[in-house]
């Protein structure tokens, strides 16, 4: 798998946003579960869009806790939280609902990054990676392209795109994790971002 930035116009433009979400691991998260049993809670803003991605990731032993999720939002000078999603998040179920993430309107850096990777059938590829029969390929691949696409974070059910806010506003999240009835079990982490301003990416000393 080609993992190199394309250089494409329509993805130069938004590279800094891609390259944000590949760096989220690094840095500091909430945790609300013990220390063999955690969930990583990041939120990074887009420099050139007004979009911000919610980006969840478990480190367990075992397998994950949850397959679906709640993300609510607050302004920072606020205090009450609102819920974003009207259904549960969770892993898309077919190539459509995938390709319907990645074709959405301000999505042309995703889509042309995972096509440039996977190539045009990349819908029907990221299915097979979370399907049981996966190989071992198929899984490592699973496990980074979240962290490099926020697209391929959506489709897997590991992320939110809050694409509601507005410039300068500072926005707190909070992620949580629903049991397979759709109901809330615990939250699982809290993030904070401003809209407009990512994160700077220090170079590599």
């Amino acid at each position: 798998m080609n993992a190199t930035f394309s250089t494409r116009r329509h993805q130069n433009r938004s590279a800094r946003f891609l390259l944000g979400i590949a760096v989220l691991a690094g840095l500091p998260g909430a945790t609300a579960a013990p220390p063999a049993e955690r969930t990583l809670v990041h939120a990074v803003a887009d420099g050139d869009q007004n979009r911000i991605l919610v980006r969840w990731m478990t480190e367990e032993t075992t397998s994950p806790r949850y397959r679906y999720y709640d993300v609510d939002r607050r302004e920072a000078d606020s205090l009450s939280f609102v819920q974003l999603n009207d259904d549960p998040i969770g892993p898309a179920q077919t190539a459509a609902e995938i390709e319907a993430i990645f074709t959405a309107p301000g999505r042309s850096d995703a889509l042309g990054w995972i096509q440039d990777s996977l190539g045009d059938d990349y819908a029907n590829d990221l299915l097979l990676m979370q399907s049981p029969n996966a190989t071992s390929s198929e899984k490592a691949q699973a496990a980074l392209l979240p962290d490099l696409n926020y697209g391929v974070a959506l489709a897997f059910g590991l992320g939110w795109l809050d694409e509601t806010v507005t410039p300068g506003v500072t926005y707190v999240y909070e992620v949580w994790g629903l049991d397979d009835q759709g109901f809330r079990v615990e939250r699982l982490g809290r993030a904070t971002a401003t809209a407009g301003s990512p994160p700077s990416l220090q170079p590599v000393q």
